[in-house]
């Protein structure tokens, strides 16, 4: 459901945003960012499980892993071992920022799961 005008000017004025600035198009890079982060959210498992075999292929520990993402430790620990008070959806930039760490150069979707490569997201 769309946000009313007034809504949109209450929220503008408690980010200290312009209104302009919360309606515009998204940029490509916002585009794929949100895409990426639909299909993480969905498959969240999968895409922590494939981002684990990734940086143990490469010989990297969870801490190591967790500091290219900028997060703590023990919240990746709690997510790899699907504990059930885990819920952080990997999102692009954690995603890109290990990807760069484990010196991925393709343009493929990092650690989202194998039918999602080679095409674009929804």
């Amino acid at each position: 459901m769309p946000l009313s005008a007034a809504a949109i000017s209450e929220l503008s004025d408690l980010l200290s945003l312009n209104i302009s600035d919360l309606c515009r198009p998204l940029s490509p890079y916002e585009t794929y960012e949100w895409a990426y982060y639909r299909v993480s959210h969905a498959y969240r498992d999968t895409v922590w499980q494939n981002a684990q075999d990734a940086w143990r292929a490469a010989g990297l520990s969870t801490k190591d892993a967790a500091d290219a993402m900028g997060f703590p430790r023990p919240l990746v620990q709690r997510q790899i071992q699907s504990d059930l008070t885990a819920n952080t959806t990997l999102s692009w930039p954690p995603a890109q920022r290990l990807a760069a760490t484990l010196s991925y150069t393709d343009d493929t979707h990092p650690f989202l799961p194998a039918h999602f490569q080679g095409r674009d997201l929804p």
